[in-house]
């Protein structure tokens, strides 16, 4: 909405964006203040909750930072469930069903796509950032001066030089 709205126009104060600018900004900076992402940590955010006996397994599986294989014997119906998740929600991970044993097995991998993303969306938060601290002056309008104190050098009637006090 930002970008589009600066495309079109010069002088953007009037649109009253100011606020969804100044919020886009400090989000940005929170964001890239948290440390990158450590080369040995395969944790993924669980991106919603998987209810039922799944639930808990697949959670433990995804947030750890250590384990990136996980091979789980399931039902079809389980494991039709955490392929479906799996998809869903594009998870960085291989997920396929070794048909050998009763129940067939699911291996779940981790891939290093979880690196490549979060680096992506790392360069893209900061060519985003950029953006919005290059218009800034577009979207925000001019703030009044608030009355300060100062001392300036004014010439009277009497052709004298005097510092006197007065608001700026």
């Amino acid at each position: 909405m930002l970008r589009a709205a600066a495309e079109g126009l010069t002088d953007l104060t009037d649109l009253g964006l100011a606020a969804v600018h100044a919020h886009c900004r400090e989000l940005l900076d929170a964001r890239l203040a948290q440390p990158e992402r450590a080369r040995d940590d395969w944790s993924i955010p669980l991106p919603a909750a998987l209810d039922g006996e799944l639930g808990d397994p697949l959670t433990r599986f995804l947030e750890s930072p250590s384990q990136q294989r996980l091979e789980w014997p399931l039902a079809q119906a389980k494991r039709q469930v955490i392929h479906q998740f799996i998809d869903r929600h594009e998870l960085p991970m291989r997920h396929e069903t070794r048909r050998s044993g009763r129940p067939f097995t699911l291996v779940l991998e981790k891939t290093r796509a979880l690196f490549e993303r979060e680096a992506a969306e790392r360069r893209q938060w900061e060519e985003e950032l950029a953006w919005l601290r290059r218009t800034q002056d577009r979207f925000t309008p001019p703030d009044p001066l608030p009355p300060r104190v100062g001392v300036l050098p004014c010439r009277i009637p009497t052709n004298s030089r005097f510092w006197v006090r007065c608001y700026l």
